[in-house]
């Protein structure tokens, strides 16, 4: 009887604790003794005037390796206070991929967090867990609107790619090297 063997992949990043939008970040956190890697995208907005949305996707795990697939990635959507200050903040965060399939974090049942901050704090802030078949989705569509706190984005077909980079990348596992 022949033996199935079954190769896992794990992709390997350095340290990189300052990446520039669509870039991958990484970085190892001695006190927690955690790994995070993450992706931060600045989508185009419906809006005239600077982007008001900064999208970020990250995974966090204990030690500097993780040998699987991760079960979820958490996503957050950022708005800095000063643009669009008129603007009341909703606590909406949802994908719709391809103009049909809607993907919607922050229903109910998810597990969701917002934080209104007003500029006294600089950014309201949307955080969300995903599975990481969801994240797998994103990255697949061609076309990736996204509604986020009160406003319609786009994703451009660089921050299409820098998603789907990212979740190449972690699809397997992953693990921190030095940088």
């Amino acid at each position: 009887m022949a033996l199935l063997q079954i190769a896992v992949v794990i992709g390997i990043i350095a340290a990189n604790p300052t990446p520039r939008p669509g870039q991958i970040g990484a970085i190892y956190l001695d006190g927690p003794g955690e790994s995070q890697v993450w992706i931060d995208l600045v989508p185009r907005s419906d809006e005239p005037g600077p982007s008001l949305v900064h999208i970020n996707f990250t995974l966090t795990f204990p030690g500097r390796q993780l040998t699987q697939t991760p079960a979820t990635v958490t996503v957050r959507a950022r708005t800095e206070c000063f643009a669009y200050p008129t603007t009341i903040r909703q606590p909406i965060l949802r994908f719709v991929l391809d103009g049909s399939r809607v993907i919607s974090p922050t229903t109910p049942d998810a597990r969701l967090r917002f934080v209104a901050s007003g500029c006294s704090e600089g950014a309201d802030t949307i955080v969300a867990q995903i599975p990481f078949s969801v994240l797998v989705e994103i990255s697949d569509a061609r076309d990736i609107r996204v509604d986020a706190l009160g406003f319609t984005l786009h994703l451009t077909p660089e921050n299409r790619d820098s998603v789907e980079q990212f979740a190449k990348l972690i699809r397997g596992g992953v693990a921190i090297g030095n940088p």
